[in-house]
């Protein structure tokens, strides 16, 4: 991978949010703004959480409440300036090494840091997950993919076997 790939790619950081203004809809193939909060990176593919300020659109026992002041080290952006946002555990996404360098590199769609979530609000993100994972109508392919996601335990295992 040349050297400068990693360097973006380095700027991927567990915990950030990410403004993805080209964000594509699964579903319907929309394309529109959306704010991502990064989770694990294994293997050229990485985890980001969709965020929202619509409760609706959630799945409310799976859903952290995240206030304006949970967010540390903020930099511009009308999402931020809302009092109270969404971070649903079953409104994922994963992208490759290619599509996420693609995205970063294009100057019109601006994928670019926008704040970190503090340590604290993201340890009760991973006790949601915990809780999700012991909900029996979840199937174990959702569960393992928030895991893989989210966890520290999983994060600490790729870095020992040398895959982050």
């Amino acid at each position: 991978m040349p050297s400068s790939d990693t360097q973006l790619l380095n700027k991927i950081v567990k915990k950030n949010l990410y403004y993805d203004k080209r964000s594509r809809e699964l579903a319907t193939n929309v394309v529109k703004p959306k704010y991502k909060l990064a989770g694990n990176s294994i293997l050229e593919e990485y985890f980001f959480n969709i965020l929202t300020t619509t409760l609706m659109a959630c799945k409310t026992e799976f859903t952290l409440t995240i206030q304006q002041t949970d967010w540390e080290d903020k930099r511009n952006g009308r999402y931020l300036n809302e009092p109270v946002s969404y971070c649903d555990l079953t409104k994922y996404e994963l992208l490759d090494k290619l599509t996420l360098l693609k995205k970063m590199r294009d100057r019109h769609n601006k994928f670019r840091r926008v704040a970190k979530l503090a340590d604290a609000k993201y340890e009760q993100l991973q006790n949601l997950q915990t809780k999700f994972a012991s909900c029996l109508y979840v199937s174990s392919q959702t569960k393992d993919m928030i895991d893989r996601g989210i966890s520290d335990a999983l994060d600490k295992i790729a870095s020992k076997l040398g895959l982050k």
